[in-house]
């Protein structure tokens, strides 16, 4: 099954938007104040990466607009597994799912790439999958830094 552009976009602002909720759903429900606002921050995050999609879905921003680079997967969320979501998660158990959710996300826009032939819409899941990426690496950065604390 080959996507258009819009339908692509439609689907990564679906999932930015369940992410999101799923942020804040578990930032109400933990008890830890640290875990909570590391969660409502992550939230917002999510929150601007659906206005990014947004913006191309209105046509503000052409295909290619988004950073690309050479991102280093930590794999930590591969070897560390995923938590299951409780009320009094730890930050590390916090910032292990978040990257769990990321890799996730990122595998999504890969497969999908795989299936498009080259072209614009190919370019944009390609472009999708890396800043999923990216931000699992930036998590999985902030969870080494604790581990290491």
């Amino acid at each position: 099954m080959q996507w258009t552009i819009k339908e692509v976009l439609n689907r990564a602002i679906q999932k930015e938007t369940q992410a999101r909720l799923l942020y804040l759903n578990l930032s109400s429900r933990v008890k830890d104040k640290a875990v909570s606002k590391a969660l409502h921050d992550m939230a917002q995050v999510e929150q601007g990466h659906r206005e990014h999609l947004e913006s191309y879905l209105r046509g503000d921003i052409k295909v290619g607009g988004l950073k690309t680079g050479q991102v280093v997967d930590l794999k930590i969320a591969e070897d560390e597994g995923q938590p299951t979501p409780t009320d009094d998660m730890s930050v590390a158990d916090v910032l292990l799912m978040a990257a769990s959710w990321e890799r996730d996300a990122n595998k999504f826009y890969l497969e999908l790439a795989e299936i498009h032939p080259p072209g614009e819409v190919r370019t944009l899941l390609e472009e999708l999958a890396l800043q999923e990426l990216e931000h699992k690496h930036h998590v999985e950065t902030l969870y080494k830094q604790l581990k290491t604390a």
